[in-house]
């Protein structure tokens, strides 16, 4: 959502928010719409508000296309507030500092935030470093292909091998696909200097037209997270030969697990709620991966109290899976096990998004790879991605993957080894198994 703000009658800037919307019609948030149109109302460019008033009859049509319409008015409307702050405390700084506009401001922060990257560039050696990464993608396999090329003090990545565009909700758009290009060199880069337009100047990329990161418009893309989150892991593995202290293994919350749970309560009325699984983050050179933690994105965890006020389900268990981090000098982050029950009288339908099921979360710097995810209903597999539904009293559970590591496994420290048996994280029989260890704390853990 965008709004003018003015001083003095003129526009000097763009309040801009973003927010995920209870519902946006269509087929719920999920990977099997086959296009666009499938996957929910779409707009042109409309105003919600004219001279300060809103447009009800754009606010209509979303009531009369959503399922939760009071709540998604009221999300539209705090985005609405949220714009208005902004613009707002903008005026203020311009009087207090006696701006006419942010133009002068803005160039000057662009001008020394692009040379500032420019010179981390220049540190790095001229070439074209390369990776791939296989994934689970929907129902067949998706490779994605990355070549980065360094050229003085510009970097240009080539996507160029990545597999075609799919009749699924998982097409990664260019726009989403530069953004975590750009994430993933920044942090590698110059991770200090705040985000703005200078620090991704020198960061140009590129996808052949009908990949599956460059799809045509019609292509779905509800879900392009499942692709899009993969290609900070995928730049780390393409330049852990020249900045092996500062890459990632691949992280199990890359991309984020979540259940859009939707269905008719006791009293006949609609509920929809979203809840997140995270997976393990990747170790790196310092230190072992976070244990389910949404990486490259920052999403947050509904509370379970709030989950469960939302959606008539009983999380019964929400722990951490032993042995899922990848082995390594530093340890994969670890995995999670949740298990949902449906207490509602009618059926719950659950739409999951999910990776590395079939393909594990690979380390970095001869770091092993995690555990792959699961999903089970009724103690039975099943399929890891769609519609899932649940009859009364039947359970989900949901094994998020483990994070990859870092280093050779053989460098990590007896300490640590040590601690993560008596914490729980490490089994004594993984211990012997994959680092040799066979000390006091092991057999008294067995």
């Amino acid at each position: 959502m965008i709004t003018p703000i003015f001083k003095n009658g003129k526009v000097v800037a763009y309040a801009g928010s973003i927010a995920h919307l209870p519902d946006i019609g269509g087929a719920p948030l999920h990977s099997e719409a086959s296009d666009i149109f499938a996957e929910g109302i779409r707009f042109p460019i409309v105003k919600l508000l004219k001279a300060g008033v809103p447009n009800e009859d754009v606010f209509d049509i979303i009531a009369a296309s959503v399922r939760l319409p009071t709540e998604v008015r009221g999300d539209l409307e705090s985005m609405i507030a949220a714009n208005n702050v902004m613009g707002r405390e903008l005026v203020k700084f311009l009087d207090e500092y006696g701006l006419d506009d942010v133009d002068g401001l803005a160039d000057a922060i662009h001008t020394r935030s692009e040379a500032q990257t420019r010179k981390a560039i220049r540190e790095w050696p001229n070439g074209t470093y390369s990776a791939e990464v296989l994934l689970d993608g929907y129902d067949v396999d998706v490779t994605l292909k990355a070549a980065v090329i360094v050229r003085d003090d510009s970097i240009h990545v080539d996507y160029t091998g990545t597999s075609d565009q799919v009749l699924h909700s998982i097409n990664c758009r260019t726009n989403y696909r530069y953004a975590h290009s750009v994430y993933a060199l920044k942090c590698l880069l110059d991770a200090e200097t705040p985000n703005n337009e200078g620090c991704i100047v020198p960061i140009t990329d590129e996808a052949p037209l009908g990949c599956i990161l460059n799809p045509q418009e019609w292509t779905a893309g509800n879900s392009r997270n499942l692709i899009g989150h993969v290609i900070p892991s995928l730049i780390f593995k393409a330049l852990e030969g020249i900045v092996p202290e500062k890459v990632l293994g691949d992280s199990g919350g890359a991309p984020i697990w979540a259940a859009n749970c939707v269905g008719q309560r006791n009293d006949g009325t609609q509920y929809g709620s979203v809840q997140n699984f995270h997976g393990g983050q990747g170790a790196r050179a310092e230190f072992d991966g976070l244990d389910t933690l949404s990486f490259p994105s920052n999403c947050k965890v509904t509370a379970i109290e709030m989950f469960e006020v939302a959606v008539p389900v009983l999380t019964e268990r929400k722990e951490l899976i032993a042995d899922s981090g990848g082995a390594g000098k530093h340890r994969g982050g670890l995995g999670q096990r949740v298990v949902l029950r449906n207490l509602g009288k009618n059926p719950m339908n659950i739409y999951l998004a999910s990776e590395r099921v079939r393909h594990p979360c690979f380390g970095v710097v001869e770091g092993q790879s995690g555990s792959a995810g699961k999903v089970m209903k009724q103690g039975k597999s099943h399929f890891p991605k769609g519609k899932v539904v649940l009859q009364t009293g039947e359970r989900l559970e949901v094994q998020t993957p483990g994070g990859g590591g870092w280093g050779r496994a053989s460098e990590r420290s007896r300490a640590l080894i040590e601690q993560d048996i008596s914490e729980g994280l490490v089994t004594a029989k993984a211990a012997k198994e994959i680092f040799g260890y066979s000390g006091a704390i092991a057999a008294a853990a067995e």
